[in-house]
């Protein structure tokens, strides 16, 4: 079965109880970190394994159940590379509280790592002649010196719709952003708050750099709480900006805190804002800011060719404009590039005006800086049209009004698709389209032709969502295009997307970005995503929310995505059945393994229907229904489905294949689950040997395979075989993975464990206690696995003799569970129960008669610490 949730809730088939009066540690599992057994990337195959393993961690699909023991089956998941359930490729994710390693090589130094300033996100780059705008400061430091939050809001009546903004706000953040890192504070954040997702995966990522013991794909609910936690408490300085909270609701238990930080918001809606907040309203420049503006932009030196009397009319251009930084800015780029004057920009600015009033009508406020935006964008595209490579201008600018505003990467204007797109409405003479290849030279002169012209804006260094364009630019761009173009346009990018995705998704910063431009296209009105068949982008993005660790937005992602494709085209063709294997998929990784199981009884019939018997995702569908089953608590009919798949999965695949060791390393988990813990040692002799010829000795797979067959011994009763198995396995897994990998530190946990089964009751606490402060320095005092093995630490003392000790320790973990995961946790409910056994014998000067191993469930999933 899957993982727990760590704000509450008991999986299915899980349940904590006190058994004969001795304690029960039911622990977190930690699952396969950095290896796995015998997974290649294989793109013919379709065939998603599902054994998930490490060396020092116990493989695989869920939780064996000992008698009068309460046991807590793990997720099964696999990092690295993993074959998905849709045929594809892809870094895979733990849903659970348990991080999965996407690499082999882990931090190995977490603690010192976190000490240095910490920079995360990348506000836009400086606009020029920036305005410091000292009473909007003012009020802002206002607000932090008591420590309040701060909101920088639109300007507006309550519960006015506030338009596009424009208004200088972000740039404003940006600059305090920058002036905090210069200060010397610790950590700063730079969110991009548009949606719920991109505000989760910033924060896990801003965990992942404070302690890097939390890899990526762990999943994004523990690191954001941790995050959340540790700034609540921490010393260290912080500033979090969240620009542009769209909808208060993403935010909702989102909004950091704490004494050593401070909170900046920007958004144009009125209702946003941490409780306590203040508020502080973002109008146009004011007369003064926006003749600063354009007697600091237009100060060009001699020989500039800049007009020398370029500020002449300046102030009643400021007036025509609406002192509307947005306007401002494009205006002031105009006149430097044509070296003329205010005074003859406004007449061309009126003159425009005119003629497109009737295009962009004005109204309220919002509308009037549409309408100013729409004629300072036309006039910066005439120009843009007359330089060089300008016939690109247009159609550049039209790919850059389709995608998120807070930004793309650049590299989407040199995709073959987006070539193409500019190559068929390029613009020639006479504004007539004329049909030509794009080569990337055109391309990137046309977008510094933009950004010279302020249409855009490019942040320098190559950082990821390098351009940028403001909504209101946007909206002026797509206004005028037909529906045809439109669509076509949206599609167009979609292509360009699905082709930088598989190169980009090693960069930690841009899977958020891809996403959130992908949102912004599913987000634009019409069926361009969906007809005449669904975007790959669509699958793209729902995937890389799980690999991100955003598992609760994966499901529901991939929920509507199936509602969707099943309601126009049935649920048997290929799109509905790829999105229906995912669906399950991400149900089970987040602690579903029953819906998981259904999902997929539904989908075997369709699948084998429509592909055959044989075809490689059939099989994917029959290995991961019977994962789930068995994670669901019935181990036993996963062992059956499985024997009965391992045949024809050695006919399709051949013996040696290895999908074929997979399902092989499978079939032995679920017979020990199932009871049969000799039968599971007996198959893992067997496939060792098998690997070792096939893989070879240092394959991680292989590594995996020792570890398990050791636990399955010691299950089987032979301690002593099992502690002497982990002692050979130790040096090799430190070489191969490195001292501070989570394999290395779980296969020292569990060597430990069975010295202690085996009698060593004193070398276990020594190695325990060990364990524990590397798991501290790696992973963090608070992380699940750090706390694990205090629990069990306290165990091994009280079966030592240190009852006192063992109740210290159980007292430490229970606060820190509670403060962590609130009262009614199975995890907290089970350490009580502990605590209180230790307590009970300390207060009745009672024996350790009856607490024996059997009723410490100290491994009886497969993946128990």
């Amino acid at each position: 079965m899957g993982p727990r949730s760590r704000t509450g809730g008991t999986p299915t088939g899980t349940t904590a109880q006190h058994v004969a009066d001795r304690p029960v540690l039911v622990e977190t599992p930690e699952p396969a970190v950095g290896v796995e057994p015998v997974v290649t990337v294989d793109p013919a195959a379709a065939v998603r394994p599902a054994v998930s393993v490490e060396p020092g961690v116990s493989v695989e699909p869920a939780a064996s159940v000992q008698s009068g023991v309460t046991v807590e089956p793990a997720v099964s998941v696999e990092p690295g590379v993993t074959v998905r359930p849709g045929g594809t490729v892809e870094p895979a994710v733990d849903g659970s509280a348990d991080p999965v390693a996407r690499d082999l090589p882990q931090a190995t130094d977490g603690a010192r790592a976190a000490e240095g300033p910490v920079r995360l996100g990348v506000p836009p780059a400086p606009a020029a002649a920036f305005q410091p705008r000292a009473a909007l400061r003012d009020q802002v430091s206002a607000g932090w010196d008591v420590g309040e939050p701060v909101v920088l809001v639109q300007a507006g009546e309550p519960g006015q719709e506030l338009g596009y903004g424009g208004l200088g706000a972000t740039q404003l953040a940006a600059a305090l952003a920058v002036e905090a890192t210069h200060a010397g504070t610790e950590l700063v954040v730079w969110v991009d708050a548009s949606s719920r997702p991109s505000v989760l995966a910033t924060y896990a990522t801003a965990w992942r750099r404070i302690r890097p013991g939390a890899v990526p794909g762990e999943n994004a609910r523990w690191a954001v709480d941790d995050l959340l936690s540790w700034l609540a408490s921490t010393e260290r300085s912080w500033l979090v900006v969240l620009d542009d909270v769209t909808d208060p609701e993403d935010l909702d238990g989102l909004w950091p805190g704490g004494p050593a930080g401070r909170v900046l918001v920007t958004t144009r809606c009125r209702a946003a804002g941490p409780p306590g907040a203040r508020r502080v309203p973002v109008d146009a420049f004011t007369r003064d800011e926006a003749l600063a503006y354009l007697r600091h932009r237009l100060s060009a030196p001699p020989g500039s060719g800049a007009h020398p009397r370029a500020t002449e009319g300046a102030e009643r251009l400021a007036a025509d404009l609406g002192h509307l930084p947005v306007a401002l800015a494009q205006a002031a780029a105009v006149i430097l590039d044509e070296g003329i004057t205010c005074e003859a920009y406004r007449m061309r600015f009126v003159d425009r005006s005119e003629r497109l009033g009737r295009l962009f009508p004005r109204g309220v406020p919002a509308d009037e800086h549409l309408a100013t935006v729409a004629v300072t964008w036309s006039l910066s595209l005439e120009r843009a049209d007359r330089l060089r490579d300008g016939s690109l201008a247009g159609a550049v600018l039209e790919v850059a009004a389709v995608l998120d505003p807070a930004g793309a990467p650049d590299t989407l204007w040199e995709t073959r698709a987006v070539r193409d797109y500019l190559g068929r409405h390029r613009v020639r003479d006479h504004g007539v389209p004329a049909v030509a290849p794009v080569r990337l030279t055109e391309v990137r002169s046309a977008l510094r032709a933009l950004h010279r012209l302020d249409l855009v804006s490019r942040s320098p260094g190559g950082r990821p969502a390098s351009v940028r364009v403001h909504p209101l630019v946007q909206r002026v761009v797509l206004e005028p295009l037909s529906r045809r173009r439109r669509r076509e346009l949206v599609r167009t990018v979609a292509d360009a997307l699905v082709e930088v995705w598989p190169r980009l998704e090693d960069r930690p910063d841009l899977p958020r970005i891809l996403r959130q431009n992908a949102a912004a296209l599913a987000a634009r009105p019409g069926e361009a995503l969906w007809s005449p068949d669904v975007h790959p982008v669509l699958f793209e993005a729902g995937r890389s929310l799980g690999a991100d660790g955003l598992v609760d937005q994966a499901i529901a992602h991939w929920a509507r995505l199936v509602e969707t494709v099943t309601g126009r085209r049935g649920p048997d063709n290929d799109d509905a059945i790829t999105a229906r294997a995912e669906l399950a998929y991400w149900q089970g990784v987040s602690g579903d393994a029953a819906g998981a199981a259904a999902v997929l009884s539904g989908l075997l019939p369709d699948v084998t229907e429509v592909l055959g018997h044989d075809h490689p995702r059939t099989l994917s569908v029959r290995q991961e229904l019977a994962r789930w089953r068995g994670e669901a608590a019935d181990p036993q009919r996963a062992a059956e489905d499985l024997a009965g798949l391992l045949p024809d999965v050695v006919r399709v695949f051949g013996a040696d294949h290895p999908h074929t060791l997979t399902t092989r390393h499978e079939l032995a988990y679920w017979r020990g689950a199932a009871g049969d813990a000799a039968g599971a040692v007996a198959a893992l002799e067997e496939l060792r040997d098998t690997e070792t010829r096939v893989l070879g000795p240092d394959h991680p797979g292989h590594l995996a395979t020792r570890h398990n067959l050791a636990r399955w011994r010691g299950e089987a009763g032979d301690a002593e075989g099992a502690a002497a198995a982990l002692a050979e396995l130790l040096p090799d897994v430190e070489r191969v993975l490195g001292p501070d990998h989570r394999g290395t530190l779980a296969t020292r946990h569990h060597l430990a464990r069975w010295r202690g089964t085996a009698g060593e009751v004193g070398t276990a606490v020594t190695e325990l206690e060990g364990v524990v402060a590397d798991r501290a320095r790696v992973l963090g005092p608070d992380h699940p696995h750090t706390l694990l093995t205090r629990a069990h630490l306290a165990y091994w003392r009280g079966i030592a003799g240190d009852l006192t000790g063992a109740v210290a320790e159980l007292e430490g973990v229970h606060a820190d569970r509670l403060r962590l995961l609130g009262a009614d946790h199975p995890l907290v409910e089970v350490t009580r129960a502990n605590l209180a056994t230790w307590q009970e014998r300390i207060a009745t000067g009672g024996t350790l008669a009856g607490i024996d191993e059997s009723g410490t469930a100290l491994e009886e999933s497969r993946t128990a610490s």
